[in-house]
C-alpha cells in the first residue's frame, strides 16, 4: 500500500510539473537526438557507398599502360591468383559543335564479368552500334543540346599515331540514355585527356563493337578476397594492397620489354622505305648517267629543251627522296628517344570522388566525436540543475516521509521514477528521430557533390545505449546525491525551510566608484552571473 501511494505521487508530480517534466524531457530528446544522429552519419554514409559499389560491382582495382595494353600483357595478368578482370577500351573525342570532351566507354553491361554497372537515370543503354548514353553531368549543364533522340557526333580524330590504338568505329551517335556511374563518384571532376584543353567534360557508353581496335586501354581487376569487406574499411585496404602489390610484381619488367617490341614493329616500315628509297636513288643514279651521255648527241641534234627538262624531273625526284629520307631519320630520331612505357595498377581512390568521399566521412566522424558531447554537456548540465532543484523544493516532503519511517529508498523513488521516465522518453524519441533526420540531412547535404540513389541507415544500439546510461545517469546521480545529504540531517531541521546561503562578493565589487553607480537589480544580476 505505501508502495503504491508513493508511486500514485509520482505520477501526479509528473502532472502537476509538466512543464517541468517536459522541458526534462525536451533536453535529453535534444542531448541524445545530437549525440546519436551526428554519430550514425559518417558510418550511414560509408554503408551507403559501400551498397552503391556492390550493387553496381565497382572494380577493385585498375590496370593501364601509357603504350596500351596487349595480348603479352593479358597473359601476365591471368597469372595472378585470386583476382577477375576485364579488359575494355575507351578513346577521348572532342564533340562537334559544342567542343566538349567526352571519356567513351563501351557498355560494361553487354560484356562478360559482371564489372562497373551503370546507373541509368532516364532511357536506356545502348543496344545496336549508332546508339550512345551521355553523362547526366552534361545534360545537366547543356540541356538542350543532349536529349534522348537527338544526334551526337564528334570531330574526326585525323591519322592515329598506332593504328592499333582503340578508336571509334564511326563519329555520329544518336542519345538513347542518361547515366549515372560509379566510375565518377564526383558531380564535377572527369579526369584528363591528351586531347583539346586536356579537361575531360563528361563520359559517354557506346555498343561494344563501335570500339575497335588490337590494343585495350584498360583492364578492370575484382578482387575476390575483398568481396566480403567494406569499402573504406581498413581490412578492405588490406586485401586491396596485397593484391595490388601482386600486380605490380606482374607487371615490373614489362616496360622495356614493350619498349623494344615498339621500336622493333615501329623500326620495320622504316627500314623497308630506306631501302626503297635507296633503289630510287640508284635508278636516279642510272638516269642521270644515261642522261649524260646523251646530252652531247642532243645538243648536236638541236633538243637541248628535251635535255633540261629530264634533268629538272630528276632533281625534283631527287629532291622529294631526300625530304623523304629526312623524314625516316627525324623519326628514327624520336624512336630513340621514346621513353619506357609507364604501367598504373591504381585502387578506386583514383577514381574521381571516391578518395574525398570517404575523407568527407571521416571528418563527419571527427565531428561526430567532439560536437555531440558539447551539446550533450549542456543537457547535463541543465537536467542535473532541474533535478537538484526538484529534491530541494520537496526539502519539507522528504523529512515528512523520513519522520512516517519511509526507507531512503522508498523516499527516492519519487524522484527516480521522475528522472528516469523523462529520460527513458527522451532517449527513445531522441534516439529515433536523431538516427535518421541528422544521417538525412548531412547526407542530402553531401548528394549536392556525390550522387547516390539511397541512403542506407543503421541502428548504432551501442551509441544508443551509451547515451541512455549518460542520460540517467546525468538525472537519477544528482537525485541520489541530494538525497543522500539531506536524509543525513535530522528529520526536525528537514521540517523547516533551508536557510539561505550566505552571500558572497565578486571582484567588480571592489570598485566601488563604478558598483556604486549600479542599480539593486543590476548588483544581483551581475552577482548571479559571475557566481554561477
Amino acid at each position: 500500500k505505501m508502495k503504491k501511494t508513493l508511486l500514485k505521487n509520482a505520477r501526479r508530480e509528473i502532472i502537476k510539473t509538466w512543464p517541468r517534466f517536459l522541458a526534462l524531457l525536451g533536453i535529453i530528446l535534444l542531448g541524445i537526438g545530437f549525440f546519436v544522429g551526428i554519430r550514425a552519419a559518417a558510418p550511414d554514409m560509408l554503408i551507403s557507398a559501400h551498397r552503391y559499389y556492390q550493387t553496381h560491382h565497382l572494380q577493385d582495382l585498375s590496370v593501364q599502360s601509357t603504350f596500351g595494353l596487349r595480348q603479352a600483357d593479358r597473359e601476365r595478368i591471368e597469372r595472378v591468383e585470386g583476382i577477375d578482370y576485364l579488359p575494355y577500351k575507351t578513346v577521348d573525342r572532342q564533340s562537334e559543335g559544342t567542343e566538349l570532351l567526352f571519356h567513351i566507354f563501351p557498355d560494361f553491361e553487354q560484356m562478360p564479368g559482371n564489372f562497373n554497372k551503370w546507373w541509368i537515370k532516364e532511357g536506356r543503354l545502348p543496344q545496336k552500334e549508332g546508339e550512345i548514353a551521355v553523362d547526366a553531368k552534361v545534360v545537366k549543364e547543356y540541356g538542350s543540346t543532349f536529349q534522348i533522340g537527338q544526334k551526337l557526333s564528334f570531330n574526326p580524330m585525323g591519322v592515329k599515331d598506332d593504328p592499333k590504338a582503340p578508336q571509334l568505329k564511326e563519329d555520329q551517335f544518336v542519345i538513347v540514355g542518361i547515366l549515372y556511374s560509379p566510375l565518377y563518384m564526383d558531380r564535377l571532376e572527369r579526369g584528363y585527356t591528351q586531347i583539346g584543353n586536356g579537361h575531360l567534360n563528361a563520359f559517354a557508353v557506346v555498343y561494344p563493337e563501335d570500339l575497335v581496335g588490337e590494343y585495350d586501354s584498360a583492364f578492370a581487376i575484382r578482387v575476390q578476397a575483398a568481396q566480403g569487406e567494406k569499402a573504406y574499411s581498413e581490412s578492405y585496404k588490406e586485401k586491396i594492397k596485397a593484391s595490388q602489390s601482386q600486380l605490380e610484381e606482374a607487371f615490373k619488367d614489362r616496360g622495356p620489354e614493350v619498349l623494344k617490341e615498339t621500336k622493333r614493329q615501329a623500326q620495320e616500315p622504316l627500314d623497308q622505305a630506306k631501302q626503297t628509297i635507296c633503289q630510287a636513288k640508284e635508278q636516279l643514279r642510272q638516269k642521270e648517267a644515261f642522261l649524260s651521255a646523251a646530252q652531247e648527241q642532243l645538243a648536236i641534234q638541236g633538243q637541248e629543251d628535251t635535255l633540261k627538262a629530264a634533268l629538272k624531273e630528276k632533281d625534283k625526284a631527287k629532291e622529294a627522296l631526300n625530304r623523304q629520307e629526312a623524314q625516316i631519320d627525324e623519326k628514327e630520331k624520336q624512336l630513340q628517344t621514346l621513353s619506357e612505357p609507364k604501367y598504373f595498377i591504381n585502387d578506386r581512390s583514383h577514381l574521381p570522388g571516391v578518395k574525398e568521399y570517404g575523407q568527407n566521412a571521416d571528418r563527419i566522424a571527427a565531428i561526430a566525436q567532439v560536437f555531440p558531447w558539447l551539446f550533450f554537456l549542456v543537457a547535463i548540465l541543465v537536467s542535473y540543475t532541474t533535478m537538484t532543484r526538484m529534491v530541494d523544493e520537496k526539502r519539507l516532503q522528504v523529512g515528512t516521509l523520513k519522520a512516517l519511517g519511509y526507507s531512503q529508498v522508498d523516499i527516492a523513488m519519487e524522484f527516480f521514477i521522475y528522472a528516469s521516465t523523462a529520460t527513458c522518453f527522451g532517449a527513445l524519441v531522441g534516439g529515433s528521430i536523431g538516427n535518421f533526420l541528422f544521417p538525412w540531412i548531412i547526407c542530402k547535404s553531401y548528394a549536392m557533390m556525390y550522387p547516390l540513389p539511397e541512403i542506407v541507415y543503421g541502428v548504432y544500439w551501442k551509441d544508443v545505449f551509451l547515451s541512455l546510461a549518460i542520460g540517467l545517469g546525468t538525472t537519477i546521480g544528482p537525485v541520489f546525491v541530494t538525497i543522500h545529504s539531506l536524509l543525513l540531517e535530522k528529520t526536525a531541521e528537514l521540517m523547516r525551510p533551508k536557510a539561505p546561503k550566505v552571500g558572497g562578493h565578486i571582484w567588480i565589487e571592489k570598485c566601488r566608484f563604478l558598483w556604486n553607480k549600479l542599480s539593486f537589480l543590476n548588483k544581483i544580476t551581475l552577482r548571479n552571473l559571475f557566481r554561477y
